[in-house]
């Protein structure tokens, strides 16, 4: 049985092996600098959905092959997709 007091000290010294230095290259940096460079800053909703979907890639086993700069781009692209889509069937409703 793992008690909360004892995985906090096995974590406190795991922190404290490694000296406090974490470098994680993920996928938030990426989808960011994607979204900057296509022009969708503005667009929060891309932003969330990226996200979103890079964090589901995280649950299947089969993406652990590709970098996150991949899965990143793609996460990215089908966001803009979706959102693009949705923007035209929303704008049709009235006509």
């Amino acid at each position: 049985m793992v008690t909360k007091e004892s995985l906090i000290k096995m974590e406190l010294k795991i922190i404290t092996l490694f000296g406090f230095d974490f470098n994680f290259n993920c996928h938030g940096i990426f989808i960011e600098r994607y979204i900057r460079i296509l022009g969708y800053q503005k667009e929060s909703i891309i932003l969330m959905m990226s996200h979103e979907l890079c964090k589901f890639s995280l649950n299947e086993e089969s993406f652990l092959k590709y970098k996150p700069s991949v899965i990143a781009a793609c996460s990215v692209i089908l966001s803009i997709n979706i959102y693009n889509n949705e923007e035209g069937s929303t704008k049709n409703i009235g006509k």
